[in-house]
């Protein structure tokens, strides 16, 4: 989910099971999106109460997201979500993401 302005790696759309969503859209197709993610990362610097990852996660996606805000009141770090502090190192969210690819255990 990005606005028009977002400058997407094009690479990414040739993969089968990549969507690109350009904001804004209906909650409903929202909801659909969220449906079939196994997984949702939200990279947000700051976020005030973080109403994406808590739409993913009420449509069963399991939430990988920055510790930077408001999502620290639903997300409890290994039970409802993954919360990263290292809010500025990609490679920290590649690490949790392979880790639940890896652990289809902890995944569910």
């Amino acid at each position: 989910f990005a606005p028009d302005s977002f400058d997407l790696d094009n690479r990414w759309l040739e993969r089968s099971d990549t969507r690109f969503n350009k904001l804004p859209i209906d909650r409903a197709t929202i909801a659909k999106e969220f449906r079939s993610c196994d997984v949702f990362l939200d990279a947000s610097l700051h976020e005030g109460f973080g109403l994406m990852p808590l739409e993913a996660m009420a449509c069963g996606a399991t939430i990988i997201c920055s510790s930077s805000g408001g999502v620290e009141s639903f997300i409890k770090e290994g039970k409802t979500g993954i919360l990263v502090s290292e809010i500025n190192k990609p490679e920290r969210y590649v690490e949790e993401l392979k880790s639940l690819v890896n652990d289809r255990t902890r995944l569910e």
